[in-house]
């Protein structure tokens, strides 16, 4: 790949984004849960077969997208905490 500049950045402050980022990806992957209870319920009040599975499956859509959507949060917040810790060390702090 090359390279061969120099290293910089503050690790503290992408630790910090890491910890953002765990804390967007909870509160993300939380809304999975309800996205597929809204659809539970909303299905069964439609009153039309055809209907009530559409609302089913745009639910479980919804909600595995919100699962995967806060999945990669948590890994990008994880890529964040060993980016943190791996400047420290290249940068001679330790951590």
């Amino acid at each position: 790949m090359g390279g061969g500049g120099s290293v910089g950045g503050n690790p503290a402050t992408i630790a910090d984004g890491g910890a953002k980022l765990r804390t967007a990806a909870s509160g993300v992957s939380s809304r999975s849960t309800g996205a597929s209870h809204a659809g539970s319920q909303g299905s069964s009040a439609a009153g039309d077969a055809r209907m009530a599975a559409a609302i089913s499956r745009f639910a479980a859509a919804a909600g595995a997208m919100t699962d995967g959507l806060g999945k990669q949060l948590d890994a990008a917040a994880l890529l964040a905490t060993n980016a943190s810790k791996d400047l420290s060390t290249a940068t001679g702090g330790h951590r």
